[in-house]
């Protein structure tokens, strides 16, 4: 009998092992569907306000805020985490179980009786039986039970989930700062490239033209070679300088159409801005900005509620220590017509502890030490690279301002030559070849400052991104229609929206009223 046991338990071995789960591959008719059906989402994106006119900068910014996939996602896993944290709060209620059942069986269960002597031993058994079961009966309950432990445990856990939900807003402050940088970045990009497009395809048909006549007039010897050769040499030099210059710009209006959510695809026209000058020199010292940073950054808020949850995480764990105490109250009842008492209300505390908890306690409080230990260095890290960012931000802003007046200076004179180019050609004393080839360094000098002040946008809105200060207000929502947020987006920054004191003070007592949640 033993054989035949040992026999079967093994051969259920057998048959567990066989269904063991091996890696499965995803196949190629699974990626293609795959592939189809994704691509089908493209074409349809998602549900965007469709483009109805000229697309400014702050519509832009609007539309990235609103549709944008990268922001969507991490506004969504905010969401998430603020479900998770009312969940987790529901832990800490009382367990109500509700049970219902039905028992059967082929015979009675019955039982003899015998009397028990004073001697303790046993009596005669009597000659008849009885039961108090029916062959067939049916119970239910309902029990409510508060596990005193658990609620304890539970508290702490909602609490170290409401820290999550800020983090995950922290996360999605950062995805809508660097969405906005990217954004701001495109936007100007593109519309130098939109702005030189034309005027670059007409002086390229011209310079192509000069040097068809530039070579022509060489081998008719009507103009000395070295002369030709030179003035060809110039021409080719120009245009590959502007070929270099607009290669990035060429790919910046698509790169802005996915910024803002467009479909693949989708035809827009940019609104042609006014040429803005330099903006005034920063308004804040370096302390000051650090100091606006180091509170306000995503980054900080995050390691402090990731501090706060190792924080809760050691007093789980010892309250993992401590008994656990049941209190319970059940209303039962059964129809089984044999009982005296068919329906009944029990109650009753129940205790245990897991002895088990103290062996590995000095284990896991070395690990959560160990854990606020990173988190300290890992402040003390994050802190000493915001100052560097903010600096660095600071330092590249100036350089691009400078380079900006510059850029706008050389693009100045360049445009004088031109006009005193045209004047004497009008006199007769300049061919038409020369006006072409200062037509072409005029637009080389205009792509350069369109260049420098797409840089130099950006530069300014790193200034921002490195202090933490959000490009919108705090109460500005994607529900809201379209033409409502961009006008919000332009009311905030086209009257002159600059790091200055005022800003950073406003931006800094912002941050350290919506700082002190518990």
């Amino acid at each position: 009998m033993l054989r035949v046991k040992v026999s079967g338990v093994a051969g259920l071995a057998l048959a567990v092992a066989g269904c063991a789960v091996t890696p499965n591959a995803v196949s190629d008719v699974h990626l293609t569907q795959h592939a189809e059906t994704q691509k089908a989402k493209l074409g349809l994106a998602v549900e965007t306000d469709p483009v109805s006119g000229p697309i400014d900068l702050y519509e832009a910014m609007a539309r990235a805020l609103k549709h944008n996939l990268r922001h969507r996602v991490a506004a969504m896993e905010a969401a998430l985490a603020a479900g998770e944290t009312k969940l987790a709060r529901y832990d800490m209620l009382p367990t109500v179980a509700a049970q219902a059942g039905f028992n059967g069986r082929n015979n009675y269960t019955g039982s003899y009786s015998r009397p028990l002597l004073t001697s303790d031993t046993a009596g005669p058994r009597g000659a008849s039986a009885d039961t108090s079961q029916e062959l067939e009966h049916a119970t239910a309950n309902l029990t409510l039970s508060w596990n005193i432990l658990d609620f304890g445990l539970s508290y702490v856990r909602a609490k170290q989930a409401a820290d999550k939900q800020l983090i995950a807003r922290e996360n999605q402050r950062k995805a809508a700062n660097r969405l906005i940088e990217q954004v701001r970045s495109a936007y100007w990009r593109a519309v130098s490239a939109d702005r030189l497009r034309r005027q670059f395809r007409t002086l390229d048909r011209q310079a192509a033209g000069a040097l068809s006549r530039s070579r022509r007039q060489q081998r008719d010897g009507v103009v000395p070679p070295v002369t030709a050769l030179t003035y060809q040499r110039e021409l080719l030099d120009i245009k590959k300088q502007i070929s270099k210059l607009t290669q990035g710009l060429m790919v910046a209006k698509a790169e802005l159409g996915s910024l803002m959510g467009l479909p693949p695809g989708t035809h827009f026209h940019l609104k042609m801005p006014k040429r803005f000058r330099a903006k005034p020199a920063l308004g804040a010292s370096l302390a000051e900005m650090s100091d606006v940073g180091l509170r306000n950054r995503p980054e900080v808020r995050e390691l402090i509620y990731r501090h706060r949850i190792n924080a809760k995480e050691a007093e789980a764990a010892i309250l993992e220590l401590l008994p656990s105490a049941q209190l319970f109250v059940g209303a039962s009842t059964d129809t089984n017509d044999l009982l005296f008492n068919a329906s009944w209300v029990d109650y009753g505390a129940k205790t245990a502890w897991n002895a088990m908890r103290l062996v590995r306690y000095p284990q896991k409080k070395a690990v959560i030490e160990a854990r606020g230990e990173i988190i300290r260095e890992e402040a003390l890290a994050t802190s000493m690279m915001i100052v560097s960012q903010i600096q660095v931000a600071r330092i590249r802003y100036r350089l691009l301002r400078r380079e900006l007046n510059a850029a706008n200076g050389y693009y100045r004179v360049q445009r004088q030559l031109l006009r005193q180019v045209r004047s004497q050609q009008s006199a007769e004393a300049l061919g038409e070849q020369t006006v072409i080839r200062e037509r072409m360094n005029l637009l080389v000098a205009r792509v350069r400052r369109d260049i420098v002040y797409a840089d130099y946008q950006n530069a300014l809105a790193a200034v921002f991104w490195s202090m933490g200060v959000d490009p919108y207000d705090a109460d500005l929502s994607t529900n809201q229609p379209l033409a409502v947020m961009a006008d919000d987006l332009r009311s905030l920054w086209a009257h002159g929206r600059h790091p200055d004191r005022r800003d950073i003070e406003r931006a800094g007592r912002v941050r350290l009223s919506s700082a002190n949640v518990n």
